[in-house]
C-alpha cells in the first residue's frame, strides 16, 4: 500500500489531481497490487486448512498401519490349517 501511495503522489499536481496522460501509470500499478491482495486474501485460509486436513490424514494414517494392527500368519483355524489374516 505505501508503494503504491508514493507512486500515485508522484503523479499529482498541484490541485491533486492526476496529470493528463500518466492516467494509466497510476492504475496498472494500483490494479497489480488489488490482484496481489486478492490473491493473498483467498491463498492463506486455503493454506491453513489444507495443512491441518493433511495433518489429521497423518495421524488417521499412523492408527493404522499394518504392522501394528494385522498379520498374516500360516496356522489353524477352526476350518483347518492354512493362512490366518489377523486384523
Amino acid at each position: 500500500m505505501f508503494i503504491n501511495t508514493i507512486s500515485i503522489a508522484s503523479h499529482l499536481d498541484e490541485d491533486g489531481n492526476i496529470k493528463a496522460g500518466e492516467e494509466d501509470d497510476v492504475l496498472v500499478p494500483a490494479l497489480f497490487q488489488m490482484a496481489g491482495l486478492i490473491t493473498t486474501l483467498v491463498a492463506v485460509p486455503l493454506w491453513i486448512s489444507g495443512s491441518v486436513k493433511a495433518n489429521n490424514n497423518k495421524k488417521a494414517m499412523n492408527k493404522c498401519t499394518p504392522q501394528k494392527y494385522s498379520s498374516l500368519n500360516i496356522g489353524v483355524s477352526p476350518n483347518g490349517v492354512g493362512l490366518v489374516y489377523r486384523f
